[in-house]
């Protein structure tokens, strides 16, 4: 008999991640701070070289880096009801 499998994607952009991360500091949540630091340290590494890169970046290139933020901060603020 052949098994079945379902997956389903729980991964959260980086902007959501980041709402999490407010809340939990927000609400003292210093157990789910910790194990989330190390997800953090990437997300900042992440914006780091993204900072460093854009420098290097084509106008096209540079204009979606710049959309997909506009995109992300519009999510952050409520400005929209969609992550993607």
């Amino acid at each position: 008999m052949k098994r079945l499998t379902i997956t389903i994607d729980l991964r959260t952009s980086w902007s959501e991640f980041g709402r999490m991360y407010a809340r939990f500091a927000e609400s003292g949540e210093q157990a789910a701070l910790v194990e989330l630091r190390a997800d953090l340290a990437l997300a900042m590494a992440a914006a780091q070289a993204l900072q460093e890169l854009g420098r290097s970046l084509t106008s096209e290139q540079a204009a979606m880096r710049d959309q997909i933020i506009r995109r992300e901060l519009a999510v952050e603020c409520g400005r929209t009801g969609t992550t993607h």
